[in-house]
């Protein structure tokens, strides 16, 4: 018995021993299982939106310029300016609103008054607030950045180095008649993405170097604005009064215009003008003038081709040096036809009847005649052929006659004329409506004007608005100013001395008949006064 119970007691022991360590096992894993739990229950860390942005305040307005970082939502953000929340008053740079503020956005609201304390963006998305970015305003922009993942009181502020604009320009040219075409050029520097002009008239541009038409006389202030619309500043030049249009009255006054019209008409004797231009803008033609008329002008462009016949009428003041300007072909085929001054040649020229006495330029061919005569001084200058009679041998002629890849371009007055003023000036001014011309009287009519004249009228001004203007008169003798804006001027008489503006042209359409050259000034002292 006492054996049979010791093996039962020993084998009671060892399944204690087994049990024990099951339930060692048991509570450990319960333990771990706990402490498991207990850490995966615990809430993830917050985490807080990076943020790097450009703050600028220029007088009221205040501008953010999201420069890098995450997206912020607006319902999880504020914007405080002095202490106030102003979220809702910023709106994106185009006006719109927003629900989201992403890299490359900018928030501008303008405050009134201007702030004068921190502004601070704040992330209110998490379980408290977070300044993202806070500035002092003590410069005019700033940086702020933050990666953190604890709370942040303040961010330090830093100055960024933000780029330089300066903004500057050069128009040409700057003055002249109008219309006034006008390059301008953008001399800025820095890293320009946007252009502003302002040309002073009401017009504008957006390209970095325009090319503007002045249409209108007077003097304007140009603006240039540029700019950089990544970090949202500009550059600003003005140059005030620096373009000068001129009237056309100013072009009659300064350049001594004596007739301006698309036709002069004249089998009169002479037109004289030492110092004076005429401005044909059609044709010369020797067939609609007195074969032998001299048309004695220091200054003449005649805006198409010069055709002159049989005869001997010339061309450019003796004995002075002036410039005549045709573009077209010039084409003296016949007679001994005097050529005075310098002329410069659009087209083709035939010289063959004329007598050069200076230097004559030539954009095309040359032909010579046997009646092709130079002064000691002349020269012809041609970019095409040269072409001359058969059996031609005269060296002496042919080695002033010099072939060249280019000559200067011919340039023409392209003033419009402009119409009559307002009937209600006229009448201000003195102006009145008389048959019967005479003397120091100032004519204006609605429509046409025809008066016939015995012996001599002075220092007279008729202005036809929409109409012709004859004078008729075998023996009389006119001075004055006659202006004809949509007409044309017909003098039949001994002589005439004045300007004369007229939209056709003059005409003279009988022999015997001088006409000469006076400034306007010589009538008209004041540029107020000027009729048109």
């Amino acid at each position: 018995m006492l054996q049979h119970t010791g093996r039962v007691r020993t084998h009671e022991y060892g399944v204690s021993e087994v049990i024990g360590a099951v339930m060692l096992i048991a509570v450990v894993g319960a333990a771990v299982a706990i402490i498991g739990v207990a850490l995966l229950s615990q809430p993830a860390p917050e985490k807080i939106p990076a943020l790097e942005a450009v703050i600028s305040n220029t007088g009221n307005t205040i501008q953010i310029f999201h420069n890098g970082g995450d997206t912020l939502q607006k319902d999880q953000m504020k914007i405080m300016v002095d202490g106030v929340d102003r979220t809702n008053s910023f709106v994106l740079r185009d006006g719109n609103g927003w629900s989201k503020w992403m890299i490359g956005d900018t928030l501008i609201y303008t405050a009134d008054p201007a702030p004068t304390g921190a502004i601070q963006i704040i992330y209110t998305g998490g379980s408290s607030g977070r300044v993202l970015l806070s500035w002092e305003g003590t410069t005019s922009a700033g940086i702020g950045t933050t990666t953190t993942t604890t709370p942040v009181t303040t961010t330090p502020v830093t100055t960024p180095t933000l780029p330089v604009l300066t903004a500057d320009f050069y128009g040409n040219p700057t003055s002249d008649y109008l219309p006034l075409p006008v390059l301008f050029t953008d001399l800025s520097t820095g890293p320009i993405d946007q252009w502003s002009w302002a040309f002073g008239d009401g017009s504008t541009s957006s390209v970095p170097s325009p090319q503007y038409t002045y249409p209108d006389a007077g003097i304007y202030t140009v603006i240039l604005t540029v700019t950089n619309t990544t970090y949202s500043i500009t550059s600003t030049a003005t140059k005030v009064d620096y373009i000068h249009v001129l009237s056309f009255a100013e072009y009659v006054s300064n350049e001594n215009v004596f007739v301006y019209g698309t036709k002069l008409f004249f089998f009169g004797d002479t037109i004289t003008g030492e110092d004076a231009t005429v401005v044909i803008t059609g044709s010369l033609l020797s067939t609609e003038m007195n074969m032998n008329a001299a048309i004695a002008i220091k200054t003449i462009y005649v805006d198409g081709d010069v055709y002159l016949g049989p005869g001997s009428a010339s061309l450019g003041y003796p004995g002075k040096i002036g410039n005549t300007s045709v573009n077209g072909d010039f084409n003296i085929a016949s007679g001994s036809h005097m050529i005075y001054g310098n002329v410069n040649i659009s087209g083709n020229a035939n010289l063959a009847g004329a007598t050069i006495r200076d230097t004559v330029t030539v954009d095309g061919d040359v032909n010579l005649g046997w009646g092709t005569v130079f002064g000691d001084d002349a020269l012809v200058f041609y970019t095409g052929e040269l072409t001359k009679p058969a059996y031609y041998s005269r060296p002496s002629i042919e080695s002033k006659c010099i072939h060249v890849d280019s000559v200067p371009g011919v340039t023409m007055p392209d003033l419009p004329i402009p119409s009559a003023k307002d009937a209600s000036w006229y009448a201000e001014e003195g102006y009145t409506y008389d048959l019967l011309l005479s003397s120091n009287t100032k004519i204006y009519s609605p429509f046409g004007y025809t008066s016939a004249l015995i012996g001599t009228v002075s220092n007279v001004i008729i202005v036809a608005a929409d109409g012709d203007i004859t004078l008729m008169g075998g023996g009389s003798h006119v001075s004055g100013v006659l202006f004809a804006p949509k007409g044309r001027v017909t003098i039949a008489g001994d002589s005439f001395e004045g300007v004369i503006i007229a939209r056709d042209g003059l005409y003279v359409p009988s022999g015997g008949t001088d006409i000469t050259f006076k400034d306007l000034e010589d009538y008209i002292a004041d540029t107020e006064d000027y009729p048109f």
